[in-house]
């Protein structure tokens, strides 16, 4: 998106493999790289279908140190790589329209912020006419967040 890359990164702790897989199949193939980071055990064969499907890079050994401990380790490893952003993802989160989400934020550039996606339920369809695709908020789920690597490095 406008030569900005994104490094992925979505914590896993006894994922639905079919679920995780519809997941990522909504961005991964927006993302420049992809980390899944195992808080558990994956299930027999997941990480060589992931691997296979999505190009998925695995972090973590297994044993749960917390959604935290991996977002940090995410972050310090997209500062290495040069990336300009970091999306943070739970492993049940189905994204509908990534494309429209990356050119309302990216589409002109970074900005000094962090974009979260407007929520819904499962079942829940469209979004009101005159609601803003953009607003202002403040605070946010961890899931679907777009964050530039500038702004993690500034507020640490």
């Amino acid at each position: 998106m406008n030569g900005i890359n994104i490094m992925a990164v979505v914590v896993c702790y006894h994922p639905s493999k079919e679920l995780l897989i519809n997941s990522l199949a909504t961005y991964a193939s927006h993302v420049d790289k992809l980390l899944v980071w195992r808080n558990s055990i994956l299930p027999d064969g997941l990480e060589a279908e992931l691997a296979s499907q999505f190009k998925a890079e695995f972090r973590g050994d297994g044993s749960n140190v917390g959604i935290s401990t991996a977002l940090n380790a995410a972050w310090k490893e997209a500062v290495a790589g040069n990336y300009d952003c970091l999306l943070t993802m739970d492993q049940d989160s189905i994204w509908h329209n990534f494309d429209a989400f990356l050119s309302q934020t990216l589409g002109h550039g970074l900005c000094k912020c962090f974009y979260s996606p407007i929520v819904k339920m499962m079942g829940e369809t469209g979004f009101p006419e005159d609601e803003p695709l953009l607003t202002p908020i403040w605070g946010a789920i961890t899931s679907g967040m777009l964050i530039p690597i500038s702004v993690l490095n500034e507020v640490g």
